[in-house]
């Protein structure tokens, strides 16, 4: 392996300052591209944010037309027999059988527990 010749101190002064410069740039260069890139990303991430706030206003609000009603009409064996059906073979929820039914969730509830028989009273 040859040996580089001896730099002199005049050209090693000179060679530092010129590495020097080039460092100085470079870090002008990643400064530069790190604020390109923090304007980007944020860019991105404000355009996310009013997509999504579009699409929270796009959810339907739901209808107050499609609630079971807060007092329920008499229950007769025909609709016992039915919420009892929904529940076991179709597997809805308590709610959701109260709003097929147009009854109340809580009826729906005592029926299913065996406490409401309005048809026997």
């Amino acid at each position: 392996m040859a040996k580089e010749p001896r730099l002199t101190k005049r050209q090693a002064i000179s060679r530092l300052i010129d590495l020097h410069g080039q460092v100085e740039a470079l870090r002008a260069e990643i400064e530069r591209t790190t604020a390109e890139i923090l304007k980007n990303t944020t860019k991105a991430l404000d355009q996310i944010q009013t997509g999504i706030e579009t699409l929270i206003g796009e959810l339907p609000n739901r209808s107050p037309s499609r609630r079971a009603p807060r007092s329920s009409r008499q229950i007769d064996e025909h609709t016992r027999a039915r919420v009892l059906k929904l529940a076991e073979d179709e597997g809805l929820s308590q709610h959701q059988i109260a709003t097929i039914l147009g009854v109340n969730q809580g009826r729906i509830s005592e029926i299913l527990v065996g406490r409401r028989h309005d048809a026997a009273d």
